[in-house]
C-alpha cells in the first residue's frame, strides 16, 4: 500500500508501471526483512503438520470400558481393524471420542492464541513494536 500510494504521489498515471513499481517495493521489503518472513513460512509450515499428527495421538489415549484383546491375537480373535488405540478395540468409539479431544485441543489452542494476540496488541503499545519482536 505504501509503494501504491507513493507511485500516486509521484504522478504514475499508467496502471502499468505503478503495479510494477508496487511489485519492486514488495521485494524489496522481503529482502530487507527476509529473517521474518522465513520465521512466518516455517512456522505456517509446521502448523498443519502439528494438526496432522494431533487426531492420531489422541485416538491413541483413549480408553473404554472393554479393554483391547491380545495384539498379537491370530484368527477369531483378531479385530479386523486397528482401531486407533491400543486400550480400546471398538473403532467408532475411539474415532469419536478422539476426535472430541482433538477438537477440544484446537479450541484451547485457538482461545489461547486469541488472548495472547489481545496481550501482545497492548505490549506492543506500551513498549514498542521492535523491542516486542525481540522478545519473541
Amino acid at each position: 500500500a505504501v509503494c501504491l500510494s507513493a507511485g500516486l504521489a509521484a504522478g504514475a498515471a499508467d496502471p502499468q508501471t505503478m503495479s510494477h513499481g508496487a511489485a519492486k517495493g514488495y521485494w524489496r521489503t522481503l529482502r530487507e526483512q527476509w529473517f521474518i518472513w522465513s520465521f512466518f513460512f516455517f512456522s505456517n509450515g509446521i502448523l498443519p503438520l502439528v494438526n496432522t499428527i494431533e487426531g492420531s495421538f489422541a485416538r491413541s489415549l483413549i480408553h473404554c470400558a472393554d479393554p483391547a484383546r491380545d495384539p498379537g491375537a491370530v484368527g477369531a480373535n483378531a479385530s479386523a481393524l486397528f482401531s486407533g488405540s491400543a486400550h480400546c478395540d471398538d473403532r467408532l468409539l475411539v474415532i469419536n471420542e478422539g476426535q472430541l479431544l482433538s477438537s477440544f485441543a484446537q479450541s484451547a489452542e485457538g482461545t489461547a492464541k486469541v488472548a495472547m494476540m489481545l496481550a501482545v496488541v497492548v505490549l506492543i503499545d506500551v513498549y514498542g513494536r521492535r523491542t516486542m519482536l525481540l522478545a519473541g
